[in-house]
């Protein structure tokens, strides 16, 4: 009897990490890899928003640019709405960039915390500007 209860009880626990790991690996996240193009004029501004949460000390770097081209002109916040008031809510972070000079470029952007070599996720935009 004393076997048979552990053995239920190992397989049960098989199961539930089985299925949690399961879950973890089919949550998508909202920037994972994700390429896009915009298109945009001379001089004209366009926004990046990017899924975040400053909470946890990760934050979006910009890993690869051509800063004559695009410039950053300002990064906005905005949390998620949180009617609760629960603290640690994620919400967007907007990058806002002008276009200061004609042709096609790419934003590499890495979702890290400032000490960390790497991250857990990046972004790739074509950035078309006439």
């Amino acid at each position: 009897m004393k076997k048979n209860l552990f053995f239920s009880i190992k397989m049960l626990t098989v199961a539930l990490i089985a299925t949690a790991f399961l879950l973890n690996s089919c949550k998508s996240s909202k920037n994972k890899a994700t390429k896009e193009v915009i298109n945009t004029e001379l001089n004209s501004t366009f926004n990046i928003n990017l899924a975040s949460n400053p909470s946890t000390g990760y934050t979006w770097f910009i890993s690869k640019f051509d800063s004559t081209a695009l410039n950053l002109t300002e990064r906005v916040y905005t949390s998620d709405p949180n009617p609760n008031k629960m603290v640690g809510v994620g919400g967007t972070e907007a990058l806002i960039f002008k276009a200061a000079k004609k042709g096609k470029y790419t934003l590499e952007f890495v979702y890290k915390r400032a000490s960390d070599a790497t991250g857990t996720d990046t972004r790739k935009v074509t950035v078309k500007v006439k």
